[in-house]
C-alpha cells in the first residue's frame, strides 16, 4: 500500500473511531484529570528531542526484554499476583461469595475434591431445602457447570487456601502469557503497557477475586493462542497435543468462549497447512489425542449426572428452570413457562429471566447492540463491552485504525476470535459484564495494533507517536487503578450476603438455619441457601430454604437423626434493610424440637 493512501486511511480511520465514540460512549473523557494526562502527553511527545531519546530507550529495552522472555513474565506474574493479594488484604470485609455461579463452582470444587462431580441425592422430601439457583437437586446433588473451573479450585480446597486465591493465581499465569504474546507481536515494552491496560480494568480485577470461570477461562485461551504460535513456527506434535489439551480444559470450563478461541484457531491451522493434507491428519489427531481426556470427564459426568452421555448437566437445568436455551431466539408462551415451586426462582422467573427472553429476539438486536440516540447512557451490549474492556472511553477512538495492522495471521487469529464472540454473544439471551473478560486480551491487541499502524503510517514522526500512546496509555492505566481512582469500586458487594455472613458469624455450631425468602424484599441476585462444601451435612451452619412450619419439620425430624445437636433458626431476609437483626433466637437443637413435635396432637 503506497505510503499516501495509508496515512490517508489511518486518518479516516481515526475520524470514524472519534465518532463511534460519540456516539456509543456519548464522548465520555472519564474524570478530568484523564484529559489533562492526555494533554500532557501529547506535550511531552512534541518535544522531539525528548521523543526521540524515549523511543529509542525503548527499543534497547525490547531487546533486553526480548533475551529474557521468561524471566520477564515471571516477574510479571508475580507483580500481578503481589497486586491482587495487596487488592484483596485492602478490601477483605468484601470478599465473600456473591453471585449464584460462585456457590456453585465452589460446591463442585469441593466435591471435585473428594474425587466426586456428584453426590447421591437427598431423599425427595429432603431435597427442595437445599434446591436454589444452578444446583440439580432432584437425581443428584450436583453443581449444574462443566468441571473445568472446579478443578482450578480443587488445590485451594486440599491446601485450605482462601477460595478467591486459585481464580488470583490463574489471572496472574494468564497476565504473564499475556505478555508473552504481545511482547512476540509488538515488543516488549508495549507488551508490558498491555499489561498495565489490563491490571486497570475493574472487571478484570474483580474476576480474578471470585470463584468464576473467567479467570481459568483466560489462562486457556492466552495459553491456546500462546501454544498455536509455538506451533506455527516448530510444527511439533508436542505444540499439537499442547493445543488439544487446553483447548479441551476450556472446553470444559467456559464452552462458548473455547469454542470460538478453538475455531480461530483450527481455521488458522488449516490454512497454515492447506498444501500438506496428511499433516493436517498427523495434526488434527494429535489434537483429539490432547482432547479426549478432558472429552471423557465431561462424558462422565453427563451420564451421572443427567443420565445420558450427551446431555450436559446446565442443559437438564435449564429445560427445567428456563423458558428455553440460553443460546438462541425463540418465542416463549408466559403460559409454557416452567414454574419452579421455590418462591427465590419463581421471583427470578417473573423479575428477569423471562422479560430478558421477552426482549431476545433478532428485530431487537440493534436495541440491544446500539445506544439510543435520545439517550447515549442506554445499557446496549456494545458500550458495555467497551466499557469492560478499555482502560478509558476515548482509546475507542484508535480501534478501527488496527484494521490496518491486521493482515498478518497471528493476529488475524486473535481479531478473529473476538468476532466469533461478539457474534454468539449476540445470540445468548443474558449478557453480564464479567462475560467480557475473555475479550479483555483481544481488545487491548487492537489497541496495540492501532499503535504499530499508526507509527507505520506516519514514519516521519514515529517517535512522537510513540511516545505519545506510551505515556497516555501506562498513565491512564495507572491512574484508573483503585489506590489512585477513588471513586473506582474495587470490588462487588452484595449485602445481604455481606449481612447473612457477619450475622451467622456469631452462631456457634452446629446449627441448622432456615432462610425465609421475601418476594418484596429479598434480591433474587443475591441467594443465601448455599452450602458451601460438598454435601450439605458437612457443613458447620447448614442453610436451608424455609417452606412453612409443617414442611420444615421434615428436615428437622432428618437431623434429629442423624446430627441432634444442631440449633435450629430462622433467618428472615425481608429485614435485611432493617435495624433489627434478621436472626431470630435459637428455637432449640433439632433433637428437642422433633421431641416437641410428637407430643403435639
Amino acid at each position: 500500500m503506497r505510503n499516501w493512501l495509508r496515512q490517508f486511511l489511518a486518518l479516516g480511520l481515526i475520524l470514524f473511531g472519534a465518532e463511534l465514540w460519540l456516539l456509543v460512549l456519548g464522548g465520555n473523557w472519564g474524570h478530568y484529570y484523564h484529559l489533562t494526562i492526555l494533554a500532557v502527553s501529547g506535550g511531552i511527545a512534541l518535544i522531539w528531542p525528548l521523543s526521540r531519546l524515549i523511543a529509542a530507550g525503548a527499543a534497547a529495552t525490547d531487546a533486553l526484554l526480548h533475551r529474557r522472555r521468561p524471566v520477564t513474565a515471571l516477574a510479571v506474574a508475580l507483580a500481578v499476583l503481589l497486586y491482587l493479594l495487596l487488592q484483596a488484604y485492602q478490601y477483605s470485609e468484601q470478599l465473600y461469595p456473591k453471585f449464584h455461579d460462585e456457590h456453585s463452582y465452589l460446591i463442585q470444587g469441593h466435591m471435585l475434591a473428594r474425587g466426586r462431580l456428584w453426590m447421591h441425592p437427598y431423599p425427595p422430601q429432603i431435597a427442595p431445602f437445599f434446591d436454589s439457583f444452578h444446583l440439580i437437586v432432584d437425581r443428584v446433588y450436583a453443581s449444574i457447570y462443566f468441571p473445568g473451573t472446579a478443578m482450578m479450585l480443587v488445590l485451594g480446597v486440599w491446601l485450605g487456601l482462601p477460595f478467591w486465591f486459585m481464580p488470583a493465581l490463574s489471572a496472574s499465569i494468564a497476565a504473564a502469557l499475556f505478555f508473552l504474546l504481545m511482547e512476540e507481536l509488538f515488543g516488549g515494552v508495549r507488551a508490558l503497557i498491555a499489561v498495565l491496560m489490563l491490571l486497570s480494568l475493574y472487571t478484570f480485577r474483580r474476576t480474578s477475586l471470585m470463584a468464576l470461570s473467567e479467570s481459568p477461562q483466560l489462562l486457556a485461551e492466552l495459553l491456546l493462542f500462546w501454544a498455536f504460535l509455538r506451533w506455527r513456527g516448530q510444527r511439533q506434535a508436542r505444540w499439537a497435543l499442547l493445543m488439544g489439551a487446553v483447548a479441551g480444559y476450556s472446553g470444559i470450563t467456559r464452552p462458548l468462549d473455547a469454542l470460538c478461541v478453538a475455531a480461530a484457531v483450527g481455521l488458522a491451522l488449516l490454512w497454515e497447512l492447506r498444501r500438506q493434507p496428511r499433516l493436517i491428519l498427523r495434526t488434527s489427531a494429535t489434537i483429539l489425542l490432547g482432547v479426549s481426556p478432558f472429552l471423557a470427564l465431561q462424558i462422565i459426568q453427563n451420564i451421572g449426572v443427567t443420565g445420558s452421555w450427551h446431555t450436559f448437566p446446565s442443559d437438564y437445568y435449564v429445560a427445567r428452570n428456563y423458558p428455553a436455551p440460553m443460546l438462541g431466539f425463540y418465542h416463549v408462551d408466559p403460559a409454557k413457562v416452567p414454574q419452579s415451586p421455590l418462591p427465590a426462582k419463581q421471583a427470578a422467573m417473573k423479575q428477569w429471566i423471562l422479560p430478558a427472553y421477552q426482549e431476545h429476539r433478532i428485530s431487537n438486536l440493534p436495541l440491544e447492540w446500539w445506544p439510543s440516540r435520545a439517550n447515549q447512557w442506554s445499557p446496549s451490549r456494545l458500550r458495555q463491552t467497551l466499557v469492560n474492556v478499555l482502560p478509558n472511553g476515548t482509546f475507542m477512538i484508535l480501534l478501527p485504525v488496527a484494521f490496518l495492522s491486521l493482515w498478518e495471521i497471528r493476529r488475524g487469529v486473535i481479531v478473529g476470535s473476538l468476532v466469533l464472540m461478539l457474534l454468539c454473544y449476540a445470540a445468548f439471551v443474558f449478557y453480564l459484564d464479567h462475560y467480557t473478560t475473555a475479550m479483555m486480551p483481544m481488545f487491548l491487541c487492537l489497541i496495540l495494533m492501532a499503535w504499530d499502524a499508526l507509527e507505520k503510517s506516519f514514519p516521519r514522526v514515529r517517535p512522537m507517536i510513540f511516545t505519545f500512546l506510551l505515556v497516555a496509555l501506562g498513565t491512564v492505566s495507572v491512574a484508573s487503578l483503585p489506590q489512585i481512582d477513588r471513586t473506582a469500586a474495587p470490588l462487588s458487594q452484595f449485602l445481604e450476603s455481606e449481612l447473612a455472613a457477619n450475622v451467622l458469624a456469631a452462631v456457634p455450631p452446629p446449627a441448622l438455619v432456615f432462610f425465609r425468602f421475601d418476594p418484596d424484599k429479598s434480591n433474587i441476585h443475591d441467594e443465601q441457601v448455599y452450602n458451601d462444601v460438598a454435601w450439605p451435612d458437612d457443613a458447620p451452619i447448614v442453610r436451608a430454604q424455609d417452606l412453612g412450619m409443617q414442611r420444615d419439620r421434615d428436615l428437622v425430624e432428618y437431623y434429629a437423626r442423624r446430627q441432634p445437636d444442631r440449633v435450629v433458626y430462622f433467618y428472615d431476609r425481608g429485614h435485611r434493610l432493617y435495624r433489627n437483626l434478621p436472626l431470630s433466637q435459637p428455637l432449640g437443637t433439632v433433637r428437642q424440637l422433633a421431641a416437641s413435635y410428637r407430643t403435639q396432637p
